[in-house]
């Protein structure tokens, strides 16, 4: 090479490198023979051992070069199939049919390979051969329901609550099932409920000064709020980086905080400054505090010993569920809630929620109560979740964290920082135990 000319691209420069060196270890070798064959002493060469690790780290960098240019051809040919879909990557369409699916090529996934996304049910849809017509969540998409309610804000200046309304924890009867938002509110402040039911979607309209601020909630982005209630984390707002979407994370996502994050809009993977659980509500949360003052929230004041005999009907109970939405001046209360029934269930002898309760003498404890609901919702293999007692202090073992959504054979106890071992992976939480007990009972 010329002394004044440019130096070569880096991948020319590893050719270069590794023509020299193979030239240089001829040279050495004919060398070598040379010298022997007249009687001289060989020229000293660098030791084998110098040429042969220059060798390695030039092969190594010319495979970390091919591993790239193969990258960005396969980024290349992604983008141009994306570029010849109809519509761009951040089209809003919008579904009316919710069993016809929509599917669009996706970004890699996180295995480095292409798939696709249903945009009608915010799914999967990759296949083993890409010839894939219809993602797996469309045999099981709720079917569009009916009932809505719409609500202003001034209307009710008693306040309005919104929950997710959950299965309860344990039911003495089989419940029918509840649609999924359950409503509150009322027109005076010191006034009974006018409204106390439970909708399919919810809209509510908050009134500052000229300007409004809806509110829609719907059946997921509540069980999400409830999960992340569940395990100590506080939902943030943010939106998708590439088609702006807000970002809503499900199932264990909305347990455990996290940096990265898959947008049900467009399918594409995106990270976010710190860890956080994401929830759309969270962004009304904000504007709502800053509308109508920081929602407190207290300990329920009163007890329940609750005798069955005394209710023919059967009863319920849920853990506490925090509201999404709550507009009243008074604070909100937490513990466990208690449904009764009169013997016909047409009437509710008992509802209420209290700091503490028992029922036939079997305490129900809050943060297993809480816990097991948010693993119901969660866990695919419910079955995984037992009644474990620590072998140092025998007292119960709850799973916290992580380690409440996936089973494992090693469990700490929170109270002797002992761990136990069992012989099958499971989750260890004392409700499991609640639950037999109350059955045994017939209660």
């Amino acid at each position: 090479m010329h002394p004044g000319a440019p130096p070569p691209p880096p991948p020319f420069r590893v050719c270069l490198l590794l023509r020299g060196l193979v030239a240089n270890q001829m040279h050495r070798q004919t060398a070598t023979f040379s010298a022997a064959s007249i009687g001289q002493s060989a020229p000293q060469y660098a030791p084998i051992e110098v040429h042969c690790k220059e060798l390695r780290l030039t092969v190594i960098a010319v495979a970390v070069y091919v591993r790239l240019a193969t990258s960005i051809l396969r980024t290349l040919t992604h983008k141009v199939a994306l570029s010849m879909l109809s519509g761009p990557f951040s089209e809003q369409i919008r579904v009316t049919d919710m069993t016809t699916c929509k599917i669009r090529l996706a970004q890699k996934d996180r295995d480095d390979s292409s798939g696709s996304w249903c945009l009608t049910h915010k799914y999967n849809a990759s296949g083993t051969d890409g010839s894939v017509t219809a993602c797996a969540k469309s045999k099981t998409a709720p079917k569009p329901k009916n009932s809505h309610l719409s609500l202003k804000g001034t209307d009710y200046p008693g306040g309005i609550g919104v929950w997710c309304q959950l299965p309860p924890a344990f039911s003495s009867f089989t419940a029918d099932e509840s649609p999924p938002i359950h409503v509150h509110a009322r027109k005076t402040v010191d006034g009974s409920k006018d409204i106390d039911k439970s909708v399919d979607s919810l809209t509510v309209e908050i009134q500052r000064d000229r300007f409004s601020n809806e509110v829609i909630f719907d059946k997921y982005t509540l069980e999400s709020f409830f999960i992340s209630h569940a395990f100590g984390t506080y939902p943030s707002y943010v939106t998708c980086d590439h088609c702006g979407a807000a970002h809503h994370d499900e199932k264990k996502f909305a347990a455990i905080p996290h940096e990265k994050h898959s947008c049900k809009s467009c399918g594409r993977d995106f990270s976010s400054k710190k860890k956080i659980v994401s929830n759309p509500l969270a962004r009304h949360f904000v504007e709502s505090e800053q509308i109508l003052g920081a929602k407190s929230v207290i300990a329920a004041p009163d007890e329940l010993d609750l005798q069955t005999k005394k209710h023919p009907g059967g009863y319920q109970f849920w853990a506490s569920n925090p509201a999404a939405l709550w507009t009243a001046q008074r604070p909100e209360e937490s513990g466990i809630h208690v449904h009764a029934f009169s013997s016909t269930r047409h009437e509710r002898t008992l509802d209420g929620t209290y700091a503490k309760v028992r029922i036939n003498g079997i305490s129900i404890n809050l943060i297993e109560t809480q816990i097991f609901m948010a693993q119901r919702l969660i866990l695919q293999e419910p079955s995984r979740l037992c009644h474990l007692i620590c072998k140092n202090c025998s007292n119960p073992i709850l799973s916290k964290e992580e380690c409440a959504l996936t089973p494992s054979k090693k469990h700490l106890c929170q109270i002797c920082g002992t761990i136990s071992v069992t012989d099958r992976a499971v989750i260890a939480n004392p409700f499991i135990n609640t639950l037999r007990q109350l059955k045994s009972q017939g209660s």
